[in-house]
Formats: C-alpha cells, structure tokens, sequence
C-alpha cells in the first residue's frame, strides 16, 4: 500500500461514537475509588476512651485517697483580725526616693504583660504554630499535583538493516513530545494518575506512515495497595501524628508558660518584701537615731559613753541593712522587667515600681484529693504523656501492617490518536472517536527474605510504647507528690503567718516595756545600759519579726499560686487577655515620694488625724496618752477604735 492511500484510509474512517462515553465511565469509577477513601479518619477516633481506659487505675487510686492518712490537718484559726492592716501598707503603695517616675504595678498587669510582650513566651508559642504547620504539610501529601514534562530527541544512526530506512544508510529521526497531567494519592493508598501526551515525529524512514507524525496519548492508572500499606488508617497515621505532635508541644508549652509566670509572680512578691523590710529597716534606723540623738542631749546629765557608742553601733549596722535592701529592691525591680518585658516598663526605664496589690490572706482549704483529680485531668505533663502513649499505640500499629508483603492491585487504560503532517490538534480528537482504549490490570508482589526490618520495627515500637506508659506512672507520682507538697505548704504557709503575726504582736509589746524601764528606772550607768541594749536588740526582734510576718503573707500567696500551678489550672486563673494598661503613673494622691533625708534617714510623718482608719507612731512609744485618745496598743500602731 503506498503512502497517499494509506493517509487517505486513514482520514475515512468511520467515527466510534461509544468510546467517549466507554471513557467517562471509567473516569468516573476511577475517582469513585479515590473519593472512598477521601472520607474523615478513623485513626485516633477513639482517643477520649483510649484516655480514660489509661487515667482509670489512677483515678480510682486517687478517690481512695484517705484524706486524714495523706495529710496531718492541724488548727488554722484566724489569729490575724479580718481589718488588720500593717502600717506599712499605706506606704509601700507611696514612691520611696526623690521624685522621679514611678508606675504603679500589680500581678494581673505584669502577667498580661509577660504574655504579651516576653521574649520567651512568644518564643516558647511559636513551637506549637511550627507543629500546627506541619499537620499542613502531612495533609499536602494527598493534595493533586500536576505535572509537565517536555523533551526533544534527535537521534543519527548508522543504518544495520536496510528495513530500518528502506535504503538510506543513516537513521536520521526527529521526535519531540511534551505531556502532562495530574497525580494523587488517595487515603486508601493508591496513587492515580491522569496524563495527556502530545508528540511530533519526523524521519528519513519509508516504513514510518503518514510522516511527519502527530500523536496523542490519553492514559489513566490507578496502583491500590491491597496488604502492606493499604487503608486509610494506615494512610492516615502521618496526619495524626503530626496532630499528636502539635498537641504535645501545646502541652509543653502550657507547662512552660505557667512555669514562667510564676516566677512572674515570684517577682512581684519578691518586690513587694524588699520594699516592706526597706520600710521596716528605715523605721529601724530612724528610731536608732533618735534614741543615739537623745542621749547626745542628755550627755551632760546621765548618758554615759558606752550608751552612746552602743546607739551609733546600732545605728551604724542599721544603715548598711539600708543599704544592702536598697540594691534588693532595685534587683527586684530589673528581675520584673526581664521576665515581663512591658514597653511600658521599658520606656520608662528606672522608674519605680510600686506594688498595688497587697497579700491575700485569708484561710483557702486545700484538700488533696479533689486537687489530685483535678490534676490528672488538667495538668500538661499528664496530657503529654498521655499523647505521647496514643502516638506510641498508632506506630505500633503502623509496624504491625508493615509486615504484611506487599500486593498492589494495579489498572491503567488508555485512548491514543494518529495523524499525518504533524497534526496533533486532530490526533487528540481521535482519541475519542477512532478506535478503542487499550488497558492493563495485573497485580505486583514483593517480600523480603525473613522480613528482618519490619520485625525489627514493631519490636522498637512495642518497646517505646511500654516505655511511655512507665513514664506516664512516673509523671502521675510526681503529680502527687508535688500536690502533697503544694496541699501542706498552703497550709504551713498560713499558719505560719499567724505566728509571726504573734510574734510581732509580742515583740512589740517587748519594746514597750522596755522603752518604759529605759526612761523610768534609776539612771545607774550599768542598768541602763543593759536595759539600752536590749531595747535595741528588742527594736531588732520586732523588725525582724515584721519582715518574717510579710514574707510568710507573700509565702501564703506564692503556695496558692503553687498549687494552681501544680494542679494545672494557673492558666486558668489568669485574667482574659487584655492591653496591660494596669501599668500606669502612681494614683493621685500617693505621687508624693517618702525622700531620704540628707542625713540617710529621717522620722516617719507624723500620725494622720484623730479618727482615721490608720496611726503610724514610732517604735520607741513616749508615755500613755490621756483617756479618751486613740490608743496604739496593737501591734505596729494600727490605730484602735478608743475606749468609750
């Protein structure tokens, strides 16, 4: 048949009009298959009963949990009266230098602030946004991908068999071709493929018919795992995973968080007691002072010079104590500022801070058991490991379908078209009209020789799940440890200071006493001397008392946020996310500073008006008032109502 009867064969065939839609139905019934398996996972569907079936041996152990055996309850009377108030509140909330700028602090503003501005939490956030991005990239591994491909060949051979050319002793062909199309891997593991080739070939052969050719090629696969990597669960897995993952570095980052703002916190209470024992050390001196400017008066009558020496001695290691809480209040302050970070605090950087909230001080029962429950379902560490054991549960699975062979089902069919003078336009039409698709189904199979690896696989991930589960063992002890702990320092911290708030109350009535020998008895040069030193060492009780009595206020404080730390739930506690406005200038009326005088230190202002809620006298009480004034019997002049 020659050239020109062949292309004219070729261009009257007839049409078959039922391919096209032999075509479609078989596009369809393709992506039938991939969208079976498009549907939500079942993987990790069972996670709240997985969880519970965990934490049930625990919670059962915790609720039998005897209350009176854990935990030796003891008297928590309130010793301290509902209105006391110590003198020096009033003036912790005053600047305590030379005017300058001060903003007015509590724990609310400076926690927001930390969240808001820290370095180390924003850091410390990112890592569950980069675990949330990852769940991304797992999922992008079923997303359609399209493809493109292009090349050009030109191929010049010698000639070994004269039917290669018909005659011509080199080859000589000219092919070029591009296809492309789309692929995806569904979630029951096969891998679809959809491509259309286009391709233009020119020779110097007789027997290639029409020349120069166009071609195109419509070809349709689909490979389905039928054992070893088949299923969505299985698919799935790396889409829980990363899920699992994202989650525990939430949990991280949660047990971090908290972390961090307790030693926020810390820090405020940490300023809050260097400024009170500033306060304290200050009234310390100035009564040392006063009694060292006293004798200096009565140095000609019956001060003697060992009673002198004695108060400059006192007066001299009074002032260092001065200095050295000076320097603490200040490292209090730049400790605030690096673990907040506020640009509020930083643009006024130096300024004072002034705490505004004061120590809460009234009985919280804290009881072990209802605290334990509450921590096995809300403290971080324990939802880590639980996750952490789910993940553990999901790889095991995943090795044990890796020791199945491998067996693929596989399908692939396909149209082409023909067309002389490099016509690939008509080709493509062709496709569907000429002619019938061809096709290929088969199977493929592999294993290997002993199967060592999965073997070896599923053994790892059954010893990392028992290796999870120990740690969740160790992780609920040390929960309960720390909620043991956290339960009784609630408790000794309160106590505590009803103590030193008897303590002070002692001390002070102490220096009463003694102020009352000191001035009264007989001016014998070695009585009154013993008598000034232990005034002065009573002075020394009583401040020392006054400090223990704020420390074991902040102490009660910083164990209750302890223990909502412990039983994970200080998040919780935090108030909703606001601008840290909170930070501002001193409120009107307290902007006036308490100045150091130029001699290191001078008196306290005189006590407020008759009637007011709050007396401030010095230590070193002159004699009894009058009937009918306002007593300062208690403890750190704070004023009573006077005896009608």
């Amino acid at each position: 048949m020659t050239v020109p009867r062949v292309v004219s064969a070729i261009k009257n065939r007839p049409i078959n009009v039922s391919r096209a839609t032999w075509l479609v139905s078989c596009l369809v019934c393709v992506f039938l298959v991939i969208s079976c398996g498009s549907g939500p996972s079942a993987v990790g569907g069972e996670e709240t009963s997985g969880r519970q079936s965990l934490m049930i041996p625990y919670e059962q152990r915790v609720v039998s949990i005897d209350e009176q055996h854990s935990m030796r309850m003891v008297n928590t009377a309130q010793e301290i009266p509902p209105a006391f108030v110590p003198w020096w509140s009033e003036y912790l909330e005053r600047p305590l230098w030379e005017p300058t700028q001060a903003l007015t602090v509590d724990v609310e503003s400076l926690v927001v602030g930390a969240v808001k501005c820290s370095p180390k939490v924003l850091a410390l956030s990112m890592t569950p946004e980069i675990r949330k991005a990852e769940i991304v990239e797992a999922e992008a591994r079923f997303d359609i991908r399209a493809f493109l491909e292009s090349k050009f060949v030109r191929t010049s051979d010698p000639v070994g068999n004269v039917l290669t050319t018909g005659g011509a002793p080199r080859f000589r062909d000219q092919n070029w071709y591009y296809s492309g199309g789309i692929r995806q891997k569904s979630l029951l593991g096969g891998q679809f493929e959809a491509a259309q080739r286009f391709g233009y070939q020119d020779n110097n052969s007789l027997y290639y018919v029409p020349l120069p050719q166009g071609t195109g090629k419509l070809s349709l696969s689909y490979t389905q795992p039928l054992l070893n990597g088949a299923g969505c669960a299985y698919n799935e897995s790396v889409i829980v995973l990363a899920e699992i993952d994202a989650g525990v570095a939430t949990d991280q980052f949660a047990a971090e968080l908290q972390n961090h703002l307790l030693e926020v916190n810390k820090a405020y209470w940490t300023l809050y007691v260097e400024r009170a024992g500033l306060l304290q050390k200050r009234r310390l001196l100035q009564e040392a002072e006063k009694i060292l400017d006293e004798l200096e008066g009565r140095k000609k009558f019956d001060a003697s010079e060992g009673q002198i020496e004695s108060a400059k001695a006192a007066a001299g290691a009074r002032r260092a104590s001065v200095i050295r809480t000076e320097a603490a209040v200040h490292n209090a302050e730049a400790r605030i500022n690096l673990l907040v970070n506020d640009p509020q605090l930083l643009m006024h950087q130096g300024a004072e801070l002034i705490p505004i909230q004061r120590p809460y001080l009234q009985y919280t029962h804290a009881n072990v058991r209802d605290s334990l429950i509450v921590a096995l379902n809300k403290r971080p560490e324990v939802n880590e490991s639980l996750q952490q054991i789910r993940a553990a549960s999901l790889r095991e699975q995943i090795a044990t379908k890796d020791l199945l062979p491998v067996l693929d089902a596989v399908l692939a069919f396909y149209v082409s078209g023909l067309e002389g003078e490099g016509r690939m336009g008509q080709a493509f039409v062709d496709q569907f009209t000429v002619g019938e698709p061809g096709y290929t189904a088969g199977l493929q199979f592999e294993v290997p020789f002993g199967n060592r690896a999965a073997k070896a696989r599923l053994y790892k991930r059954q010893l990392e799940l028992q290796q999870f589960t120990l740690q969740l063992k160790q992780i609920v002890a040390m929960v309960v440890e720390e909620i043991e702990v956290a339960v009784r320092d609630v408790d000794a911290a309160f106590r505590e200071a009803q103590t030193q708030y008897l303590a002070m109350k002692a001390a002070d009535q102490e220096i009463q006493d003694l102020d009352k020998r000191w001035r009264l008895l007989p001016s014998e040069e070695l009585v009154a001397g013993i008598v000034l030193l232990d005034l002065l060492a009573a002075q020394e009780r009583l401040t020392n008392a006054e400090i223990g009595f704020v420390s074991a206020q902040v102490g009660y404080n910083l164990s209750l946020a302890n223990l909502n730390r412990a039983t994970g739930v200080l998040l919780q506690c935090l108030p909703e996310a606001q601008s840290p406005d909170r930070i501002q200038a001193p409120k009107e009326g307290i902007d006036e500073p308490w100045p150091m005088p130029k001699s290191d230190v001078e008196e306290l202002p005189s006590p407020p008006p008759e009637g007011s809620s709050l007396e401030l006298t010095p230590i070193t009480r002159l004699p009894p008032t009058s009937a009918g004034t306002t007593e300062t019997n208690n403890i750190s002049g704070l004023a009573q109502p006077p005896v009608k």
